[in-house]
């Protein structure tokens, strides 16, 4: 790592602290989440933080994670599954701006590269399937609210 620039380490110090305070926001969330499936895809995405974590730390050794205090709560389990989507899609652009204001500079290590793009590709993953499980929920609503309106008809 000692060819490494400061911008790339501040960089990587930044999204090693986006990470882990996110990791910690989305374990705090899913032990509140009671709708299983949403729980299990909360869940997988702050196993993917912790293990993109542990893959750099291991990679880049004594680079220290930046303190971001999170002002806000990034995620608030009391918020319906709207505002909730909606901040979740708020955490996924800040991970796909910190990652790729990495790749975007040059450094020489081929090796964290691909790493990087590859943890990028896992969490972009995680985000996708929330996704797909909120656009389900919001059609399995849809069509029930159908359902009553031609039962009272």
């Amino acid at each position: 790592m000692d060819q490494m620039n400061d911008q790339v380490s501040a960089k990587l110090s930044y999204l090693l602290g986006l990470l882990d305070e996110s990791r910690q926001e989305l374990e705090i969330l899913a032990e509140e989440i009671t709708d299983k499936g949403l729980k299990e895809i909360v869940n997988e995405i702050a196993d993917e933080n912790y293990r993109s974590i542990r893959l750099l730390r291991s990679i880049l050794g004594d680079i220290k994670p930046a303190c971001l205090e999170i002002q806000v709560p990034i995620l608030d389990p009391a918020q319906d599954l709207e505002g909730l989507f909606e901040n979740c899609l708020g955490l996924e652009n800040r991970f796909v701006r910190a990652y790729r204001d990495i790749l975007n500079l040059w450094f020489p290590n081929l090796n964290l590269r691909r790493v990087l793009q590859h943890q990028l590709n896992g969490i972009k993953s995680g985000f996708m399937k929330l996704k797909l499980f909120t656009q389900l929920r919001r059609e399995e609503e849809i069509s029930e609210v159908s359902q009553v309106v031609h039962q009272m008809s």
